[in-house]
């Protein structure tokens, strides 16, 4: 993997952290406020970590040239690790980690496919003059 891909993995990961902890600030808000219960503020939150995944996946794939599933793969695989680590050492005992790795991997899942597609004009037919 050259300094590019790297580069660019980076910038997608960095981006997703800052939107779910940007999320998660704000949702801890609305719990402390007490608008929301807290079922309520998980099923968003997940919501919102695959939403991030998709953006910053997205934007890593879209900077690279063609290597859409070797971006994607270490993509996940570094936020998977930020996750995993963070949540063993914040909460100890995981609470929905299963969820959350479900979400991050439907958010790369969703967001590789999304890239799969040709985003080129399409190509115009000759029609016949008469």
């Amino acid at each position: 993997m050259s300094m590019k891909s790297l580069k660019q993995v980076i910038i997608g990961v960095s981006t997703a952290v800052f939107i779910i902890l940007g999320a998660a600030g704000l949702l801890s808000k609305v719990v402390v406020r007490g608008l929301l219960g807290e079922s309520t503020v998980e099923l968003i939150l997940t919501v919102l970590i695959t939403v991030a995944i998709l953006i910053g996946n997205t934007i890593a794939v879209k900077m690279s040239e063609g290597k859409y599933m070797v971006i994607t793969c270490i993509y996940i695989s570094v936020i998977l690790g930020l996750l995993l680590l963070c949540g063993l050492f914040t909460e100890g005992n995981f609470r929905n980690v299963g969820i959350r790795l479900c979400s991050v991997g439907v958010g790369g899942l969703i967001s590789y496919v999304l890239c799969q597609r040709r985003t080129g004009n399409a190509r115009k037919k000759k029609g016949r003059y008469r």
